[in-house]
């Protein structure tokens, strides 16, 4: 009988254990968000349409200014010079991904220093194409 029972309350504490370490990632994950602003390091693509690599220098020189900060309650504002956009903000699946209103992203790196995240653009003129961007502290 005493034997169940330390079995018992060792599974117990290694659910435990297992459990308050899965709690903690996203409360990491979400305190490297919230801990400061994030200012634009630059915008990718794998694509080798012209087009689209225009419009991403275009995004790149646009955005040079552009500054990201998370908020608690669980909104974001993006300012761009005299522009402010605010919306919600969620991470999910495991920390794997970030919704920011409507787009959702795959969370490729988050430090303290740095943000990058990557996602998939559709334009009706171009098509679909893939894109990375990148926020440092």
């Amino acid at each position: 009988m005493k034997k169940i029972f330390k079995v018992s309350v060792l599974c117990f504490f290694i659910i435990s254990l297992f459990a308050s370490v899965g709690c903690e990632k996203t409360k990491d994950y979400e305190d490297l968000l919230l801990a400061h602003i994030w200012y634009w390091d630059g915008m990718t693509t794998t694509s080798t349409n012209e087009d689209i690599l225009n419009i991403v220098a275009l995004t790149n020189a646009l955005m040079a200014s552009a500054t990201l900060e998370f908020h608690a309650d669980g909104t974001y504002t993006l300012t761009l010079g005299d522009e402010v956009d605010s919306d919600v903000w969620e991470l999910y699946n495991d920390n794997e991904m970030l919704k920011m209103g409507e787009d959702e992203m795959t969370l490729v790196k988050l430090t303290e220093e740095e943000l990058v995240v990557s996602g998939e653009a559709v334009s009706t003129q171009y098509g679909a194409y893939d894109f990375t961007m990148s926020w440092k502290k």
